[in-house]
């Protein structure tokens, strides 16, 4: 069923990309981050198996994955342009035929078992923009629409999700075809080539030039340190951090912190090891823009700022017969660049709550 997530998440003008040349932009945005930070016309939908009365039948028994029949098929998702689908997913992938039908057609542009949109070895939906992991099998290949698209499904769908993005009236794309030019096929390539790197330094591949500032710090328990602070607009593109592979195996008490622009409080504050992606103790996450690899453990968010920044890492003082001492090695990555106005921050917090209250939110 489809439900609303996000609106207006991000503002980009039609002359940046979108025009006729809707497919090659949306794979440059796979792959580029500098352009995250960029506010966009955008509007996100998800059509998935979530139960709408708000009950646990999210995709259990397929009553809520699936708009209506068309005849003997499952009407999957129904959307109009201009637009573009960005993901689709599933932890369930089956060999029933799955079909796509843009701009009002009669004719099928995509008609394929639907775990094919997952194997990575069928063009377009290529590894590594299309795979599986632990957690599921995704595939993040841009399919834009001018006008319209509608996807059908020869089976009994469970467990889904896909998310579509709508422009602003008057944006003109070109729709998906299974027919490719050279220049599209070689942003494809290129998108798969840098994805099929995850887990490595990217930064070098994505800015032409940047600064690195490392601090070694030693941290006793009640005690902070600064690893950056800067008093004009710059960017931070990367935080690297050796050796949170070393803290104690349940150690969620060694914090981030960062503070852009003067805002009150901290604008991302998380204990160091959940912000890598760390679970239950162990590395659990390795992606393009964040995770562990190695003895690193790395950031790779661009964080513009317009006037001031500091990030600090913080070891508090409570327990302190538990947590030892804490070493580490950081490294921010940073451009002279400043926070552009159609921009936005970076932010990312955690709570700790303990011992909540039963039966209160």
């Amino acid at each position: 069923m489809i439900r609303k997530i996000l609106c207006m998440l991000l503002i980009i003008s039609s002359s940046c990309g979108l025009g006729a040349q809707g497919l090659i932009y949306k794979l440059e945005q796979l792959v580029n981050p500098e352009m995250l930070p960029q506010y966009r016309p955008e509007v996100i939908r998800q059509f998935s198996s979530y139960d709408t009365t708000g009950g646990y039948d999210d995709g259990f028994s397929g009553k809520y994955s699936f708009i209506h029949m068309e005849g003997d098929k499952q009407i999957l998702a129904e959307m109009t342009g201009p637009g573009v689908i960005s993901r689709i997913y599933t932890p369930t992938p089956t060999e029933d035929i799955t079909e796509f039908y843009f701009d009002g057609e009669l004719t099928l542009r995509i008609r394929m078992p639907f775990s094919r949109l997952f194997t990575g070895n069928q063009f377009p939906f290529l590894n590594a923009v299309c795979d599986h992991e632990v957690g599921g099998y995704y595939c993040y290949l841009p399919m834009p629409c001018q006008k319209s698209c509608k996807m059908l499904y020869n089976g009994k769908m469970l467990f889904w999700q896909l998310h579509y993005r709508t422009y602003p009236e008057g944006t003109h794309i070109k729709t998906f075809s299974p027919d490719w030019d050279e220049t599209e096929v070689a942003a494809l390539n290129k998108t798969v080539g840098i994805w099929r790197k995850y887990g490595t330094n990217i930064l070098d591949k994505s800015y032409k030039n940047f600064i690195i500032k490392t601090t070694e710090i030693r941290l006793n328990p009640g005690e902070s340190m600064r690893v950056f602070n800067s008093r004009k607009g710059r960017r931070i593109i990367g935080i690297e951090i050796e050796g949170s592979d070393k803290l104690q195996k349940n150690d969620n008490r060694t914090i981030l912190k960062a503070k852009w622009d003067n805002d009150n409080s901290w604008s991302l504050k998380a204990p160091l090891k959940d912000m890598f992606g760390y679970y239950f103790g162990k590395k659990g996450m390795r992606s393009l823009l964040a995770g562990s690899s190695g003895d690193i453990s790395y950031l790779y968010y661009p964080m513009p700022f317009s006037h001031n920044a500091l990030v600090e890492i913080e070891l508090p003082g409570d327990d302190q017969t538990i947590w030892a001492t804490v070493n580490l090695l950081v490294r921010v990555f940073y451009q002279e660049r400043p926070r552009d106005e159609n921009e936005g921050r970076f932010y990312a917090h955690w709570r700790r709550n303990i011992d909540l209250p039963t039966g209160e939110p």
